[in-house]
């Protein structure tokens, strides 16, 4: 029976990458009633995309509670020596090379 019913849902929900775009959607404007109810219903047999909905949502939280102290970083610089302990760290050492 809960194969039957997988299959059945499974046919009429949209796929997985679908519902990946709908999530991002869904940030930037109100989903229709179609959409919200298709990405319910794939809910129902994909946690993965239940899981990832929340991810999303909580990146979205956590950057825009946070959006004022990043635009304040914007305008810092990285001193010369910090420059170059980067500069340092990203060149190729000798175990890179092939």
């Amino acid at each position: 029976m809960k194969k039957l019913f997988t299959k059945v849902i499974g046919g009429i929900s949209p796929c997985c990458r679908d519902m990946a775009i709908l999530s991002s959607q869904s940030l930037d404007r109100r989903l229709t009633f179609r959409e919200r109810f298709s990405m319910r219903m794939h809910g129902w047999i994909c946690s993965w995309c239940v899981d990832y909905s929340d991810q999303v949502s909580k990146v979205n939280d956590t950057v825009t509670g946070e959006g004022e102290s990043l635009a304040e970083m914007r305008d810092e610089k990285l001193s010369d020596a910090c420059k170059e302990r980067i500069k340092a760290m990203m060149k190729p050492s000798d175990s890179d090379t092939i």
